[in-house]
């Protein structure tokens, strides 16, 4: 009998795993009695591994949920608070309260992969022919210029406050060159700005994700002395993997689908291509969403205009959990320091480069470049945990990218106020031109809409 029920139980077990099977479990094979000291193991076990996965759902339900509560907050309140900078404190607030478990960290992971999908093929979606016809010169003169000046501002000042570190000095200038191109999204949708000072935003923070990207790969292969070849094969291999963006974009659109089925296909494919080959998953959606696109609007840009807010309040809140201040504390006197000097190289660089593409707005221009996030973020973790000895360095660097955080969203509405094209502060209704405007410069900033 007792075996005849232990056979059942196991049975049983392979199809649901429930506490009446594990205690069967125990008695049942071999017809040996486990000691009470076993079975208490066991039922800990299973404890563990399945409260854990409970407590780690039920984290990240709670968390957005409660930025959902703080995005009702802010639609009501008299003073204007950028939704990206409410959404990360909010997360890194609910990471300080909540407990925290491996479950909750792969959910997070998760749905940030997805969120940071649907604010690249957004992203994309404005980089199209016109735009990037119209600005793809002032643009790129603008960045020859500036980042250069960035990186040795920060080069310096790094090499400064870590002698003994000045190897690694070109590794967090390269990390200073990035801006992230989903905040800065996020914050000229929130302003409703329309026109070319914003579209020009958007274009610079891509191509300064793209190039923080590019040449940190590049220089890690020879601060480790790993030689021209592995340099070059990571870049290939990074190359490949983003090349299934556009390619699954352009074999899907020639499907006719729903621009719904469309968004749930790149996805998968773009997702798959990161999780097999370690892909760069931004740059490859940004690309995917600008091949739909380049030609003429696709019919899923209707699609993602309507579910970007749950994008951006999904991704910003839960990389707000990645945020850990204590970190950086240690380091936090480096940290003011070296981001001053990115700062100061954003206003040098963003004034020479305006002037050197003829471009308005050259004392403003700094403001829209100061926030980095997620790729900063990642770019910090991956210096410390290949050069371990460069500790100190990227977590000083790491704080500077909290401070960034805590002050770039302000800064991009107030240079959109201040460049005339914050058309919702201005009190123009939302998705049509300001009335101040003249028909000509509607006509002209209708194609670079935002």
């Amino acid at each position: 009998m007792c075996t005849e029920a232990g056979e059942r139980g196991g049975a049983f077990c392979g199809s649901q795993r429930t506490l009446t099977c594990k205690i069967s479990s125990l008695f049942s094979s071999h017809n040996e009695r486990r000691s009470e000291k076993e079975l208490v193991m066991v039922l800990e076990g299973w404890n563990v591994v399945d409260v854990d996965a409970y407590v780690g759902a039920a984290s990240t339900v709670l968390c957005l949920a409660a930025a959902v509560f703080v995005r009702y907050v802010l639609s009501r309140a008299p003073v204007r608070v950028p939704q990206a900078l409410a959404y990360l404190l909010t997360g890194a607030c609910a990471d300080w309260l909540l407990p925290h478990s491996k479950a909750r960290a792969h959910a997070t992971k998760a749905f940030v992969d997805v969120a940071l999908c649907v604010v690249g093929f957004e992203i994309g979606a404005h980089l199209n022919r016109e735009v990037l016809w119209a600005l793809w010169r002032p643009v790129a003169k603008l960045l020859l210029v500036m980042i250069p000046v960035v990186f040795c501002t920060v080069a310096v000042v790094s090499s400064l406050l870590y002698p003994s570190l000045r190897r690694y000095a070109p590794l967090v200038a390269i990390i200073a060159v990035e801006r992230s191109s989903a905040e800065a999204m996020a914050g000229i949708n929130e302003a409703n700005a329309v026109g070319q000072f914003a579209s020009a935003t958007m274009c610079a923070a891509t191509l300064m994700d793209v190039s923080a990207l590019v040449a940190y790969v590049l220089m890690s292969a020879v601060v480790g002395a790993q030689g021209v070849v592995a340099a070059g094969n990571a870049l290939l291999g990074m190359a490949a993997a983003t090349a299934v963006g556009p390619l699954s974009a352009i074999l899907i659109n020639r499907v006719p689908t729903t621009p719904q089925v469309v968004l749930a296909l790149m996805l998968c494919a773009l997702l798959g291509a990161h999780y097999v080959f370690h892909g760069e998953l931004l740059l490859g959606a940004v690309i995917a969403g600008s091949t739909l696109n380049f030609s003429a609007p696709h019919s899923t840009a209707l699609v993602l205009r309507r579910i970007m807010p749950a994008g951006q309040l999904v991704l910003f809140t839960l990389l707000g959990t990645r945020i850990q201040p204590s970190k950086y504390a240690n380091e936090m006197t480096s940290a003011v320091i070296l981001y001053a000097s990115r700062i100061a190289g954003l206003w040098i660089g963003g004034a020479l480069g305006s002037v050197a593409a003829s471009q308005p707005h050259k004392n403003i221009r700094w403001m829209t470049l100061v926030t980095q996030l997620a790729l900063a973020l990642l770019l910090v973790f991956r210096m410390e945990e290949n050069f371990p000895e460069s500790a100190p360095l990227a977590r000083a660097y790491g704080g500077a990218v909290l401070l960034a955080l805590l002050t770039g969203p302000s800064a991009l509405q107030y240079a959109l106020v201040r460049a005339g094209e914050a058309q919702q502060q201005q009190g123009a209704p939302k998705d049509d031109p300001s009335p101040q405007k003249s028909k000509q410069d509607v006509d002209s900033n209708s194609t670079t809409a935002l």
